[in-house]
């Protein structure tokens, strides 16, 4: 892999995903995503899908196709994982927790849909 090859990957990782996906607090591994990208990038739904870690699929929703920058007022509004065996998880909050994100990590997560929200809105 060229250097220029190298950088592109690594700049596209960081607009899809963020720059530190993956982050260990309290002795525990945690994942959230925090994208760069602007609105133009999602279709007209809203959407935007991108294969995570190689295996991974992740699909962003933003139904007003609102630019997704930091403090931009924009925020994970819900995840879903979709778990192999066609089961759905939802975490509490943004930030996906253990053991699903070392099942993220290790390719076992069929599928991630992340809702993003703009706080100054109310989601029906």
């Amino acid at each position: 892999m060229s250097g220029a090859t190298a950088e592109f990957l690594s700049i596209w990782t960081t607009m899809m995903a963020g720059r530190q996906p993956f982050f260990v607090q309290d002795g525990k591994l945690k994942l959230a995503f925090t994208p760069t990208l602007p609105g133009w990038l999602f279709d007209t739904e809203g959407r935007l899908s991108f294969t995570f870690l190689g295996q991974v699929r992740v699909t962003y929703h933003n139904h007003d196709r609102r630019d997704l920058f930091p403090d931009d007022g924009v925020s994970v509004r819900r995840v879903v994982l979709r778990l192999p065996d066609q089961r759905q998880f939802e975490p509490n909050e943004g930030v996906i927790g253990e053991p699903y994100a070392q099942m993220v990590r290790a390719g076992q997560i069929a599928g991630i849909d992340v809702f993003f929200q703009d706080e100054r809105e109310t989601y029906r």
